[in-house]
């Protein structure tokens, strides 16, 4: 029988399981990608203005 894959002198700690809904980043690019998703860019500075837009609007 082995014992665990690390030494003795150290403590594993588990982490919590993945949630994006309670990351404030994670909100913010959903909010981001959705306004993206509305308006399709018709030249390369589309997308720059339209997160411009996004942030301004969520002051």
């Amino acid at each position: 029988m082995t014992g665990p894959p690390w030494p003795d002198d150290v403590t594993p700690h588990l982490l919590p399981p993945h949630t994006p809904e309670l990351n404030p980043d994670e909100l913010v690019n959903a909010d981001l990608e959705h306004s993206l998703t509305k308006h399709r860019a018709r030249n390369q500075a589309g997308p720059a203005a339209g997160t411009r837009r996004s942030f301004h609007g969520r002051r």
